[in-house]
C-alpha cells in the first residue's frame, strides 16, 4: 500500500514525521525533474524509483515507529482466523496466559 499511496499510508499509521519527509522527497523530486526539464519517461522512472524505495522501507519505518511508541516485536503467527492465531501464540507463549489472567483480577 505504501508503494502506491505513500503519504496517506503514513498518515493512516500515525507516522506524521514520515509523512512529511515522504511529501518533501516527492516535492524535491518533482522540482528537480522540472528544473532539469526531463521528459515523461525519465519522470516516470524517477517517480517509480522513489515509490519502490518508499515501499521497500515501509515495514521497517512502521516497525521503528511502533518501537518508539513502546511496542515490541514478539512473534509471527499464521492461522486461518483470529481465534486460531490467538490459540497458536498462547500455546507458544504460555507465560502470556499468566499475564493476561493477572491483568483481569
Amino acid at each position: 500500500m505504501a508503494f502506491l499511496f505513500a503519504v496517506p499510508w503514513a498518515l493512516w499509521h500515525r507516522m506524521w514525521l514520515a509523512a512529511v519527509v515522504i511529501a518533501l522527497a516527492q516535492g524535491v523530486l518533482g522540482g528537480m525533474i522540472y528544473m532539469l526539464g526531463l521528459n515523461e519517461a525519465a519522470e516516470t522512472i524517477a517517480a517509480l524509483g522513489l515509490a519502490v524505495i518508499i515501499g521497500g522501507m515501509a515495514d521497517e519505518l512502521r516497525r521503528a515507529n511502533l518501537g518508539k511508541r513502546g511496542y515490541a516485536f514478539a512473534d509471527v503467527v499464521v492461522a486461518e482466523n483470529l481465534e486460531m492465531a490467538e490459540r497458536r501464540i498462547l500455546d507458544r507463549r504460555p507465560e502470556w496466559i499468566a499475564g493476561l489472567m493477572g491483568a483481569q483480577t
